[in-house]
């Protein structure tokens, strides 16, 4: 029961309260409308690939602001292998036999 007086109080509006977020605040409906992404995969895979040449979660600092130095070459190169019509190779998790 506490649990659903959190979800009522929190996203759901009746004739007497309004919720402490309005939908519009979480409802990604009219984003989806627009073609604008509804979640941050983007910023994660883009996270996973920083972690992975960096080779560590938590990289010192100056490793950290030479990668930062790097990432508009990446990017670009990003940009142009996916404007080039050439589709990346998917990772093949387990061979077929």
């Amino acid at each position: 029961m506490i649990f659903f007086n959190f979800v009522f109080v929190t996203f759901v509006e009746d004739e007497y309260t309004s919720p402490m977020f309005p939908y519009t605040f979480w409802s990604v409906y009219q984003r989806v409308l627009e073609y604008i992404p509804s979640t941050n995969n983007a910023v994660e895979g883009w996270n996973n690939r920083f972690t992975q040449t960096s080779g560590t979660r938590h990289p010192r600092f100056l490793v950290f602001v030479d990668q930062l130095k790097n990432e508009p070459q990446k990017t670009g190169d990003d940009i142009e292998i996916s404007t080039s019509g050439v589709e990346k190779r998917k990772k093949v998790l387990c061979p077929l036999q």
